[in-house]
Order: C-alpha cells, then sequence, then structure tokens
C-alpha cells in the first residue's frame, strides 16, 4: 500500500511539474509575438475594433438585436489588456512577462470601475509607452487564455471570437447530450440540460473570463463519457483530474473551477454503476477530488515560486489576491449568508426558472417511478458531489 502511494505521488508530482512546465512555455511563445510587428499591429486593430463592441455591452444576461450575451466586460477588458501589452523584445523579455504576467509599470485599483478599466485598455492600446498607461495584472493566475486570444485576435475581433466560443460550447453541449442519452436516456438528459439551463452555460460562453471553465468542464465529460470503463481510462483517472485542476487553474480566472471536477466526476460515477455500498467507490471518488484539488493548488505553488524568482512583487500580489477571495476577515454568518445569494441567483429570474425546474422534476419522478431506481446504486456518492458548492463557497466566500 505504501508503496503504491509513493508511486502514485511520484507520478502526480512528476505530471504537474510537466504541466506548469508546458503553461510557462506556452505563455513565453504567446509574450514573445511582437507587438509592433505585422503580427502585432493585426493584433492590436482587431481588439482596436472590439473597442466599439465594448461600448455598447452591459454586465448583466440580456437579449439584444436577436442575440443572447453575458458580458463580463470588466474582466474581458482586462484579459485583452493583458494580450496588446509591449512584448516580445526577446525570449528573455517574454520569459520575464510570461512569470510576472504583467509589465510592473503601475498600481491597478482592484474596485476601478468599467469606464477606468475601459480607459486603461485604451492607453495599453494606443499610449503603451506612456508615463500614465497602467498595466492591470491577473499575476496570480499563469493566464493562458490570454495566448488563446491573442493568437485570435491575429483573426478576429472580439465580437467574432464571441461567435467562435458560443459555437465551440453548443457543439461540445449537443455532443455529450447525445451520448448521456445513448447511456442513460431522459434520466440523464433532463438533468444535464437544467444544469446547463439554470447556469447558462450558453450565455456564459462568450465571455472570455467565463468560457474556459465551461470549455474545460465539457471536455472532461466528453472524455469521461467516450473512455471510462476501459483499463486504460481507469488507471489515468485520478492523473486526469489532477491535469483538469492545474488547467481550471491556469487558464484563466477563479470563475467555477469546480466545475472542471464535480460535473466529469458525477458522469464517472454513473458511467461505472458505481455503489455507495462499496469502499471502493467512495475511495476512488476521494483520490479523483483530492489529486483535482492537488492539481490546482500545486499549480497556484508553482506560479507563486516562479513568480517570487523572478519578480518578487508579482508573487506578493498574487498571495494576496488569493487571500482576498478566502476573506479570513468573515464570518461564518456572512459565508451562510453568501450561500443564500448564490442560490437566489440561481433561481433568478425565478418566474421563468421555478416553473421549468418543478415540471422538469415532476417528469423526473415519473421516470424514475416508472423504470425504478436500480441504476442509481451511487445516489450518495452523488449527493456528496452536490455538496461540493457549498464548501467552496463556504471556503472561498468572497467569490
Amino acid at each position: 500500500m505504501a508503496k503504491q502511494f509513493l508511486r502514485t505521488a511520484g507520478i502526480s508530482l512528476l505530471l504537474l511539474l510537466i504541466l506548469n512546465g508546458l503553461f510557462l512555455a506556452w505563455m513565453t511563445f504567446s509574450y514573445s509575438i511582437p507587438m509592433d510587428s505585422p503580427v502585432g499591429e493585426r493584433i492590436r486593430g482587431h481588439v482596436g475594433e472590439s473597442l466599439y463592441v465594448l461600448q455598447n455591452d452591459e454586465k448583466s444576461p440580456v437579449f439584444r438585436n436577436l442575440k443572447s450575451y453575458w458580458a463580463d466586460i470588466g474582466s474581458d477588458m482586462i484579459w485583452m489588456n493583458c494580450a496588446v501589452t509591449t512584448s516580445g523584445h526577446g525570449l528573455s523579455s517574454a520569459f520575464h512577462d510570461a512569470v510576472a504576467l504583467m509589465l510592473c509599470t503601475g498600481e491597478t485599483n482592484p474596485d476601478d470601475e468599467i469606464e477606468d478599466t475601459y480607459e486603461t485598455l485604451v492607453y495599453a492600446l494606443y499610449y503603451p509607452d506612456a508615463e500614465f498607461t497602467r498595466y492591470q495584472p491577473y499575476a496570480r493566475y499563469w493566464m493562458l487564455i490570454v495566448g488563446v486570444i491573442k493568437l485570435l485576435f491575429i483573426f478576429y475581433s472580439i465580437e467574432e471570437i464571441r461567435y467562435i466560443f458560443y459555437y465551440a460550447c453548443l457543439f461540445l453541449l449537443i455532443l455529450i447530450t447525445c451520448l448521456l442519452q445513448k447511456q442513460f436516456g431522459a434520466k440523464g438528459v433532463i438533468p444535464f440540460a437544467l444544469a446547463c439551463g439554470l447556469r447558462v452555460f450558453l450565455m456564459h460562453s462568450i465571455s472570455i473570463s467565463t468560457m474556459p471553465d465551461i470549455i474545460l468542464t465539457l471536455l472532461f465529460m466528453l472524455s469521461v463519457l467516450c473512455f471510462a470503463g476501459s483499463a486504460a481510462y481507469d488507471r489515468a483517472e485520478p492523473f486526469l483530474f489532477l491535469a483538469f485542476g492545474a488547467l481550471s487553474f491556469a487558464v484563466g480566472p477563479l470563475v467555477a473551477p469546480l466545475l472542471t471536477l464535480a460535473m466529469p466526476l458525477i458522469v464517472s460515477v454513473l458511467m461505472r454503476d458505481r455503489k455507495d455500498r462499496e469502499p471502493s467507490s467512495w475511495i476512488q471518488l476521494i483520490h479523483c477530488s483530492v489529486q483535482w484539488a492537488a492539481g490546482y493548488v500545486g499549480s497556484i505553488l508553482i506560479k507563486q515560486w516562479l513568480a517570487q524568482l523572478v519578480l518578487h512583487s508579482s508573487a506578493e500580489n498574487g498571495s494576496n489576491q488569493m487571500l482576498m477571495y478566502i476573506a479570513p476577515e468573515r464570518g461564518l454568518m456572512e459565508r451562510i449568508n453568501m450561500l443564500g445569494y448564490c442560490f437566489m441567483g440561481l433561481l433568478d429570474p425565478w418566474n421563468v426558472k421555478v416553473p421549468i425546474l418543478i415540471l422538469a422534476f415532476l417528469f423526473l419522478g415519473y421516470l424514475f417511478l416508472r423504470k425504478g431506481f436500480s441504476r442509481y446504486g451511487g445516489f450518495f456518492q452523488l449527493l456528496f458531489l452536490a455538496c461540493y458548492p457549498l464548501f467552496w463557497i463556504l471556503v472561498v466566500t468572497r467569490h
């Protein structure tokens, strides 16, 4: 047992180091693109076009002009700011920027209003070398999404990029729905559709800030649906959870990383028809959860360690930001109140979502009564997984 544990720990650590090495290589590559080159000019041109779109956006879900939007424009503009920062002056400079994840030419107020964030992006775009230009940092993340959107901005503006995100998410949702129907019928499709509908996955998918966790979740669910049950997948599953935990931290901000753990794990429990009475099922569930947490937290620590080596202020900024989200000064009642706030947000607008939710539960109840519960021997495991968001909100209460 001890030998197996040490072997798993060793493989996990090696995989984590390799993944973070790849993260660093990707960011070094993306920051090595010279902004004063023809490619850099194309990026700046498309970001400039995007400013007109951002001016008319709203920070709330709306349906307008036959299009659906979810625009967290404040955060999106910070990501765009990072994509156009002056860089690309040799590999050494790109490496420095990749680790620091910002050019420290000024301080940023985390409570900046959207108007200030917009002005900051304008200055970064058109006056990159001016003394009054400030670069807004997300120093606590690897920010792999910056490299992705930097490449996309070579060819598209933000409006077109949103369509790419939208259709990528839509394609994955359709594919997963078809596989769930094949495996579980309506008893699998309806809960998944409810989850996607209540959290408006498609509307969230068009935002740079909210898209990565959704896409990662859907890709992981697709992998589980296609390969769970095979000997190779069973051996690799804990390490896959570690990899997606690391990716969830590395790709983007702290929006909904728990999606990349809980939803694929739910599918895994169902696909293997795990039984509550089997201790091995619980051990595997806890093992995968711990591996995901190791990937997520491990990437945080490795990132902070590298930043400390290259730029001390960046590491301090990242640590302070992570501590800010945990909010150690908040008491138990404040954290419980946050649970209530999130639950009400889940049902908003209640006059639309609540009737749909009631009808769906009634139909599911009818299906279960008619066809029985025999295939769902892992009910308490699923119930345990359903509590993960509650634990997360109690700990990371400010987000």
